[in-house]
């Protein structure tokens, strides 16, 4: 895995994200790590996840859920429960207790939608699913896209059955975006 270095920038902006998408790149090759990231080594026991999330602070403009993302192949392989509710109890503690986004200062479009797709992948439902959604239709611009930070100007905005779909260009777009509509009548 190639180490996250800050002095040049680049696509991958932090070590979670390598790891992430280093995983993901072996899977599809049919390989898997060599050797496993020592700055994850402390994670794998509950007490060491716990610790890994409280040195965090997940309010902070600085912090960034990409770093969660690299924790996803441990939880996929260590088949422990007691973890695996610890992952989510702490991802959740990360959530506004009104919108239902993530985080609590601020909803972040791409945290909540990745933490609900990780919900989602286990079977999961995200604490105030609702909250969540209507949260992020309130957020959404008249076009289908999102703006502000970060921008979301190519997220598909509804993945919903029941809603007709209306495509557009968002600014700055390269695709096109899907915005919900009026269900059927």
């Amino acid at each position: 895995m190639i180490r996250y270095d800050p002095r040049d920038g680049g696509l991958v902006h932090s070590n979670g994200h390598a790891m992430w998408h280093t995983v993901r790149a072996l899977n599809i090759l049919g390989a898997q790590l060599l050797h496993f990231p020592h700055y994850l080594r402390s994670a794998m026991s509950n007490k060491g996840l716990e610790a890994w999330f409280d040195a965090v602070d997940w309010d902070g403009r600085r912090s960034n859920h990409h770093e969660v993302l690299g924790l996803v192949p441990l939880l996929a392989n260590l088949d422990d429960p007691a973890w695996t509710d610890t992952f989510y109890r702490k991802i959740a503690e990360q959530q506004h207790p009104k919108n239902g986004g993530f985080p609590r200062v601020k909803i972040n479009i791409s945290r909540t939608y990745a933490y609900t797709v990780l919900h989602r992948a286990t079977g999961r439902m995200p604490p105030r699913g609702e909250k969540i959604v209507d949260s992020m239709l309130a957020l959404q611009q008249p076009n289908g896209c999102w703006q502000g930070e970060p921008g979301f100007s190519t997220t598909v905005a509804s993945d919903r059955p029941g809603r007709n779909e209306t495509r557009s260009r968002c600014r700055g777009c390269t695709g096109s975006c899907v915005r919900a509509g009026p269900a059927a009548a």
